[in-house]
């Protein structure tokens, strides 16, 4: 084998290790979203996913610097001349890490995270009393797919809730029936056992 045509699989190696590290590291917030699809868990057990968020980014970096390691060990490269004259190797597969990453979480996600969650409306018998809107602050809220899926939770699973906002920030806004649920059943519904909620700040009559 020539040492260009070594060049180019060593170029295709290091694409590699970084597709699939970036695709690793997006499964936080991407597997709750399969999982719902393919009907294998509930959607509380698909968002406690979300929040390992930070050890999906390792284990994708993980394996991405494993095969790093695994390339230059190939090429007898373990050492700092070797990194060195190697580094394009290294970039490569960093900046692919970071770009399938980004398109996952910032791209995919977002897109389909509400498609997801849409696609699985259950209808409540809900009757209207005094209604009451409450905001409030939770914690650990990492991506999209953390706030549709908090969203269709309050909607569709907790009896008296007529509306929910969930932002980014993890501000959540709720609009409900205070003959059917108060305040403190919201803030104690199951789907809050992952993302503690730290602050309410309001709960006025509408």
């Amino acid at each position: 084998m020539s040492d260009k045509e070594i060049e180019v699989q060593v170029d295709k190696q290091s694409l590699k290790s970084g597709i699939f590290g970036g695709l690793i590291a997006s499964m936080c917030c991407i597997s709750p979203l399969v999982i719902v699809i393919l009907g294998i868990g509930s959607v509380t057990f698909a968002l406690a996913i979300a929040t390992y968020q930070t050890w999906f980014i390792l284990a994708g970096a993980l394996f991405a610097g494993t095969s790093i390691w695994y390339q230059l060990r190939r090429k007898n490269s373990c050492n700092l001349k070797g990194i060195k004259r190697n580094k394009a190797l290294i970039i490569t597969s960093a900046v692919t890490f970071a770009v399938v990453y980004s398109i996952a979480i910032y791209g995919i996600v977002p897109f389909a995270a509400p498609l997801v969650f849409e696609s699985n409306v259950v209808e409540l018998d809900q009757e209207t009393g005094d209604l009451y809107e409450m905001t409030f602050t939770v914690g650990n809220l990492n991506c999209a797919s953390c706030e549709s899926g908090i969203k269709w939770y309050l909607e569709n699973e907790v009896r008296g809730v007529f509306r929910a906002e969930v932002t980014s920030s993890g501000l959540i806004k709720v609009i409900y029936d205070s003959d059917t649920i108060d305040a403190e059943g919201i803030i104690e519904s199951e789907v809050f056992v992952n993302y503690p909620p730290r602050q309410i700040n309001e709960n006025k009559r509408l």
